[in-house]
């Protein structure tokens, strides 16, 4: 990186960085001392696993509720969208076998919750091809 920045010298902004070194957090807080939203972000961030933060980030998308609102309730967020998303009489429907057979029992359709999309998707498949097995 420092050729490249060194054939454009116009373009060259100091920043006081090293540029050919990949810096750590630490660096990155050291380096922005007068930044203390900036230093509390990177601790934060490094602190929180990268699968969690891509669901509060896709919750916040979706919901448009506050971070912090979704981080300390993540799960019961996600449960909410999704079954604010969800259209019974459609899925009735499309997966009729499937919708009598989680009906039956409270526990099929918590077994179930997190693969109706692939559970339907068997359904369609037997209905269209399992007659002629």
């Amino acid at each position: 990186m420092g050729d490249i920045l060194s054939a454009f010298p116009e373009d060259k902004q100091d920043t006081g960085l090293p540029v050919d070194q990949a810096m750590s957090a630490p660096d990155v807080l050291s380096a922005f001392p007068d930044d203390v939203k900036f230093n509390q972000s990177v601790q934060q961030g490094v602190a929180t696993p990268p699968d969690k933060a891509a669901r509060v980030l896709k919750m916040q998308y979706k919901t448009g509720l506050p971070v912090g609102l979704i981080e300390r309730n993540l799960d019961q967020v996600e449960e909410d969208a999704r079954q604010a998303n969800f259209n019974a009489e459609k899925f009735r429907a499309e997966s009729p076998m499937l919708a009598a057979w989680m009906e039956q029992d409270k526990n099929r359709t918590a077994l179930a919750k997190n693969d109706l999309g692939n559970l339907s998707y068997i359904e369609k498949i037997w209905n269209a091809y399992g007659h002629g097995f």
